[in-house]
C-alpha cells in the first residue's frame, strides 16, 4: 500500500473555488437616423419657399438702407419666442399647410421649417431655455423649462404666444432642421415632409408660394352654393332688382366655376440688383368660366408689343396693349350689364324709345378688338395750374376759386390716347348715336332731375389747325359737363353763383386704314399733337425710351407699363373731378414730383400657354429705382 502510495508523487495542492467576475452591461445599438423621403401630407394645400432669405434681405437692405432682420430676429418670428441666433438665413425656409376633416368641420395644420447653423451650439443655447427631450429617429422636442430660482427659463413668453417646435435630422446640406408648427398636430403631420422631403427640392427662385386648390373644393363648392342662394333671397322678391339678381348671380356662380377650374396658384418672386419680379401663374386644366376663358385667351398670338404700343408718345406716365377677346366669350355678360342700365332706366320713368337708344349706343361702343392705350400730362401745365392755385390765399372770390379748380383739372386730365383695330366710322357712329338720344328731351329733364345741374353736351366741332392735313374722316368732338366740383361756393347772404364753368374734353378720332385713333384730353392742341404723332408715326414715340428695351425682345399676349408719378396724375384726376378740397393729392403729386425716379417704369403683363397644363401667367417688375424713390417718399412723410 506504502508503495502504491508514493509512487504519484506529492499530493496536489487544493484548487479554490472559482468565482464569476463582473457582468458588463451592453448598451443597445443606437438605430440609425432615417432621413430617406416621406410622402406628401395628405391634404396639402399650401407650401411655401424662401431659397436664400440671408441674400434676399441683403438686396432689400442695399435698396432701401433699412435694417432687416438677422438670424436671431428670423428665429424668433418662427417660434413665437426667443430662441437665439440658430437659423441658417444662407439655407431654405419651408413654409407647409394641409387640411384635416372635410365638409363644415374642416381645420387647417401649419408648419415651418428652417436649416440650424450649428447644431451642437444650438442645442447647448436652447438648453438652457428648454427641456431638450429626445424622441424617435433623432427628433428632439423643445419643451419649456420651468422657471429657476434665479429667473433663468422663463421669457416672458406665455404657452399661447409658443409655438411648439423640435430639433429633427434632415435630408440636404443642413443635417438639422428647427420645424415649429400651430399645434403639435401640425408638428406630427407636416415634421417629416418638411426635413426629409422638402430640402431635396431645388432652390428655385428667392421666394416661392403655391396654393393647390383639389383639397379645398369641395368645402368652397358648399360655401358657393349658399351664396348663391343668399342673393336669390335677397332680390328674389323687389321689383326692378331681376337684372341685379341675374348678373350678380351669374357673377358668383362664374367665379365658382373659375375656381373649380384651377388646379393650382403659384407666386414666385425674384430678386436681382436691379428688379424686383412677382411672377403669378395660374395653372387651369379647364375652361369652363369666363374667367378661365379671360386667362386663357391669346395663347396663340404671344408675342413683342404690337407696333401701335411702340407709336405712342414717349413722355407717357402709362402704356399698354391687349390683343383683344372673343366677342361671343363675354356676350352674356354684356348682355345682363345693359339689362341692369335698361332696367335702371326704367326705374326712373324713362320711355321705351329712350332707354332702348341708349342701350343700343352703348351697345355699339363695345368692341373687344386689339387695342393699345397710353396717357401723360403736360408737367409744365400742372405745375402752373397748380401754382395758381396756391397764390389764392383763403379769402379768395369762390367763382376764382371754382375756376381754379376746374382748370387744374384739365391739366390734370392731361391727354389719353387709344388705338383700336376697327374702323374709325364705328367709333364715330356709336358716338354720335349716343349723343343724338342724350340731346332728346326726356332724357335731359331726368339728368336735371337727379343731379340738379345743366346736363353735359356734346357737339362735333371743325378740326383743330394742323401742319399737315388730317385724313379724311377725323372727326372731334366736344364734351362740356358742370361739375358739382366746380360750383362756386354760395356768396354773401346765400347767394347762388351758379353752376360755374364746364368742364370741357375734345376728343379727336383719326382713321388708320382699318383701325382708329382716339385722342382725349382737356387741351385741344396737347391732344392734337399727341393723336397726330401717333397716327402717322412721327415724333418721340416709346420705340426711343431706353428703359423699355426689356420688352422689345419679350413674348406677351399683353402688358404694359406705368410709373410711379402715374399714380399721382390718377388720384389728382380722380379727386379733383368729385371734391373741390384738393389739397391731399395736390400734396401727393408734388411729393412723387421730387423722386429721382418717378419716371422709372412698373412693368405687368399677362400671358397664357397652351398645352398639357394650359396656364397664365401675370407679371409685375418694379425697378429698384422705383423702389427706392417710393421708400424715400415714404420716410420724408414719416412712414417705417
Amino acid at each position: 500500500m506504502c508503495a502504491v502510495a508514493t509512487c504519484g508523487g506529492a499530493p496536489a495542492a487544493p484548487q479554490a473555488p472559482a468565482v464569476a467576475g463582473p457582468v458588463v452591461a451592453v448598451a443597445p445599438a443606437v438605430p440609425p437616423v432615417d432621413v430617406t423621403p416621406v410622402s406628401e401630407p395628405q391634404g396639402l394645400v399650401v407650401t411655401g419657399r424662401l431659397a436664400k432669405l440671408g441674400a434676399s434681405l441683403g438686396v432689400v437692405h442695399e435698396w432701401t438702407s433699412l435694417p432687416m432682420p438677422q438670424s436671431e430676429q428670423v428665429s424668433e418670428i418662427i417660434a413665437g419666442g426667443p430662441l437665439g441666433p440658430i437659423v441658417d438665413l444662407d439655407q431654405p425656409i419651408d413654409l407647409a399647410v394641409s387640411t384635416v376633416g372635410k365638409d363644415d368641420s374642416v381645420s387647417g395644420l401649419v408648419a415651418v421649417a428652417a436649416a440650424v447653423h450649428d447644431p451642437e451650439a444650438a442645442k447647448a443655447l436652447l438648453a438652457e431655455k428648454f427641456t431638450l427631450v429626445p424622441g424617435v429617429n433623432g427628433v428632439i422636442a423643445l419643451r419649456p423649462a420651468p422657471p429657476q430660482p434665479n429667473g433663468s427659463g422663463d421669457d416672458g413668453k406665455s404657452d399661447d404666444d409658443r409655438h411648439p417646435c423640435e430639433l429633427a435630422p434632415a435630408a440636404g446640406a443642413a443635417t438639422m432642421r428647427l420645424v415649429c408648427g400651430l399645434d403639435d398636430a401640425s408638428l406630427a403631420a407636416l415634421g417629416p415632409w418638411l426635413t426629409r422631403t422638402a430640402p431635396r427640392a431645388v432652390a428655385g427662385v428667392d421666394g416661392h408660394v403655391e396654393l393647390r386648390l383639389a383639397p379645398l373644393k369641395r368645402t368652397i363648392a358648399k360655401e358657393w352654393a349658399k351664396m348663391s342662394g343668399l342673393f336669390d333671397m335677397m332680390f328674389g322678391g323687389q321689383d326692378g332688382t331681376a337684372a341685379i339678381r341675374d348678373l350678380a348671380g351669374a357673377g358668383v356662380r362664374d367665379l365658382g366655376m373659375f375656381i373649380d377650374d384651377l388646379d393650382r396658384v403659384a407666386m414666385d418672386l425674384e430678386l436681382t440688383d436691379t428688379w424686383a419680379t412677382l411672377t403669378t401663374t395660374f395653372a387651369v386644366p379647364g375652361a369652363t368660366s369666363t374667367f378661365s376663358r379671360l386667362l386663357l385667351a391669346n395663347a396663340d398670338k404671344n408675342g413683342p408689343p404690337p407696333e401701335t404700343f411702340w407709336r405712342m408718345p414717349a413722355d407717357a406716365d402709362v402704356g399698354l396693349f391687349n390683343r383683344g377677346y372673343d366677342a361671343n366669350d363675354f356676350a352674356h355678360e354684356r348682355d345682363l350689364l345693359l339689362r341692369v342700365v335698361a332696367d335702371a332706366l326704367a326705374a326712373e320713368g324713362l320711355g321705351d324709345r329712350d332707354r332702348h337708344g341708349i342701350v343700343d349706343a352703348l351697345s355699339m361702343l363695345y368692341r373687344p378688338a386689339p387695342m393699345a392705350y397710353a396717357s401723360g400730362i403736360d408737367t409744365a401745365a400742372v405745375s402752373k395750374a397748380l401754382a395758381a392755385k396756391r397764390a389764392l390765399g383763403d379769402g379768395v372770390d369762390p367763382v376764382e376759386r371754382a375756376e381754379a379748380n376746374r382748370a387744374a383739372a384739365e391739366a390734370f386730365l392731361g391727354w389719353h390716347l387709344f388705338e383700336s383695330d376697327v374702323p374709325a366710322a364705328g367709333i364715330v357712329d356709336a358716338v354720335k348715336a349716343f349723343g343724338v338720344v342724350w340731346s332728346r328731351p326726356a332724357v335731359q329733364a331726368l339728368y336735371r332731375a337727379k343731379v340738379k345741374m345743366p346736363p353735359p353736351s356734346l357737339r362735333a366741332v371743325p378740326m383743330p389747325a394742323s401742319k399737315t392735313p388730317w385724313p379724311p374722316g377725323a372727326q372731334r368732338l366736344v364734351i362740356e359737363a358742370f361739375l358739382p366740383a366746380f360750383q362756386p361756393a354760395k356768396g354773401p347772404k346765400g347767394k347762388n353763383q351758379g353752376p360755374g364753368k364746364p368742364f370741357v374734353i375734345h376728343a379727336i378720332v383719326v382713321p388708320d386704314g382699318d383701325r382708329s385713333w382716339l385722342g382725349i384730353g382737356g387741351d385741344v392742341a396737347l391732344v392734337a399733337s399727341k393723336v397726330a404723332g401717333a397716327a402717322t408715326g412721327t415724333g418721340a414715340n416709346l420705340r426711343s425710351r431706353a428703359d423699355l428695351n426689356d420688352m422689345a425682345e419679350a413674348s406677351f399676349g399683353s402688358a404694359g407699363f406705368l410709373t410711379s408719378r402715374a399714380f399721382a396724375e390718377m388720384f389728382s384726376e380722380g379727386l379733383g373731378l368729385v371734391s373741390d378740397d384738393t389739397s391731399m393729392a395736390d400734396s401727393f403729386f408734388d411729393g412723387v414730383s421730387q423722386l429721382p425716379h418717378q419716371g422709372d417704369p412698373i412693368e405687368f403683363s399677362m400671358t397664357a400657354r397652351n398645352g398639357k397644363s394650359p396656364s397664365s401667367a401675370a407679371v409685375i417688375r418694379v425697378s429698384k429705382g422705383t423702389i427706392q424713390g417710393a421708400v424715400a417718399g415714404a420716410l420724408r412723410h414719416g412712414g417705417f
